[in-house]
């Protein structure tokens, strides 16, 4: 099985709270097709994401091209309101979510798009040590995921084998 990663596309501004949050700027637009050639190439069977309006948008291009797919909405996803919600909280939330989710994983290729927060802690549950993967980026707010990247994870069966970063969000 191969899981895809993907943080949402670059918002259109900079500074905001709350869902549904901001749409894609133009350079987010631009990532979000980017990130649609190159999952359309992946074979791709299962979509999940957040509901924020970044997130959905960046999903679009791959959508349009994949109308059979149907993007699955888990609030679980959502990035972490700092105002409203502790560290701990998002950790327990995405990932107890990811834990009783992925016991049902039946396709071969899933993507999941969403905040630097919940991939965040998809990426600790599988590695906790951040040990098994090169992490080629890292920003101020300790992202692992640049704006627009995807990650590529590979399973055996349930158990997580390697994975890497296959798009860092240049355009």
């Amino acid at each position: 099985m191969k899981l895809y990663l993907v943080r949402h596309g670059q918002p259109e501004i900079s500074e905001y709270s709350g869902c549904p949050g901001p749409q894609l700027g133009q350079k987010g637009i631009q990532q979000a097709h980017r990130i649609a050639e190159i999952l359309t190439k992946k074979n791709i069977t299962q979509i999940l994401g957040s509901d924020y309006t970044r997130v959905i948008e960046t999903a679009q291009p791959f959508l349009a091209k994949n109308k059979q797919l149907k993007y699955l909405q888990f609030t679980e996803l959502r990035e972490r309101e700092n105002e409203f919600e502790t560290h701990e909280s998002l950790v327990h939330r995405v990932q107890n979510w990811f834990r009783s989710y992925s016991m049902n994983f039946e396709s071969k290729s899933i993507v999941i798009f969403g905040h630097c927060g919940s991939l965040n802690m998809i990426l600790q549950y599988l590695d906790p040590e951040l040990q098994k993967m090169a992490y080629p980026y890292k920003d101020q707010y300790q992202c692992l995921t640049p704006i627009g990247g995807v990650w590529q994870l590979e399973f055996e069966g349930k158990k997580f084998i390697k994975g890497s970063l296959i798009y860092d969000g240049e355009v």
